[in-house]
């Protein structure tokens, strides 16, 4: 059975302006939303090169509210393959709650390391039954500002 997609258009919408911020602060080019299979959201390119694969995240939290940020364990190791695979970066980006100010969106390169604590979690309330799953937590303080360029 297909999983339903709980994406909304305001989510869609929000992660369109992000991918645009990238593209503004990187000064380069960023795709237009991958296919599902590639499970990352974007890929970004210079000079029609492949640079970066990216996963954007829109949190409804503020930056500071926790010391982690949890992701699906998932949606991390398939971007590694990815990264693996190709021999390009895999980053994720997100945007915490700040009255969708630009100057709350980070950054962090994703590798193994961040494999060094895993938890149970996911929605509070979940939806269906893969709502809850193994997450990566990524201290807060390893991510940089959407101004700064992965090198």
């Amino acid at each position: 059975m297909i999983r339903p997609k709980y994406e909304t258009n305001i989510n869609i919408q929000r992660e369109e302006e992000v991918a645009k911020m990238i593209g503004e602060a990187w000064s380069c080019l960023i795709s237009k939303p991958l296919p599902h299979r590639y499970v990352v959201d974007r890929a970004v390119s210079q000079n029609n090169e492949l640079k970066v694969w990216v996963e954007i995240k829109n949190s409804t939290r503020k930056k500071d509210a926790f010391p982690e940020y949890t992701i699906a364990l998932h949606k991390i190791a398939k971007g590694l393959e990815l990264a693996k695979v190709t021999g390009v970066k895999f980053i994720l980006v997100v945007r915490f709650d700040s009255n969708n100010d630009s100057d709350d969106v980070y950054w962090i390169e994703c590798n193994e390391r961040m494999f060094k604590r895993i938890r149970w979690g996911g929605v509070l309330v979940p939806r269906d039954d893969q709502d809850q799953e193994p997450m990566v937590c990524i201290p807060v303080s390893e991510f940089k500002k959407l101004t700064k360029r992965p090198n």
